[in-house]
């Protein structure tokens, strides 16, 4: 992911992942009562889970969609956007938490990574775009069930 700034196609294919898994991250309020957008675990993550897990960008932890802005920057708005709902919901050091006590390559590399994104997150401007995303209660056919057919999951 945090490669995908580098080349114009595997941009091209993350920003399309980024905008098609936006329409499965409904509104919900976390163990605390506060506001976040969850996973549809059921059509979006292909599990049955409930409550699903909290999830503002593509992946479910390591920084919430804060990766993705970083990488992607003012190029994508709405990965910028939901990076900075995630931030303004207060939710972003909640996705830090599953970085604890990983000892494999992946916990210890993404966490001293996670100051660059959010400073890099941080500064760019501000963004319109929030989850969920438009016209997320139905899918019908058109370019949102074409970017969803087109890439894999």
């Amino acid at each position: 992911m945090w490669q995908a700034g580098k080349t114009a196609a595997l941009k091209k294919r993350y920003e399309l992942i980024v905008h098609a898994r936006s329409f499965f991250r409904p509104p919900s309020p976390d163990s605390k009562g506060f506001r976040c957008m969850r996973v549809d675990e059921v059509i979006g993550w292909r599990h049955d889970l409930y409550p699903a897990a909290i999830a503002y960008g593509d992946t479910l932890g390591f920084g919430y969609g804060l990766q993705t802005a970083a990488a992607l920057g003012q190029q994508d708005p709405q990965a910028l956007g939901y990076a900075q709902q995630c931030l303004a919901n207060n939710q972003f050091l909640r996705s830090l938490k599953s970085l604890i006590g990983m000892t494999w390559h992946y916990g210890p590399r993404t966490a001293l990574s996670v100051p660059a994104w959010y400073a890099k997150a941080k500064a760019l401007p501000p963004s319109h775009y929030r989850l969920p995303a438009p016209n997320s209660g139905h899918i019908s056919a058109g370019p949102i069930s074409t970017a969803c057919a087109s890439v894999v999951i």
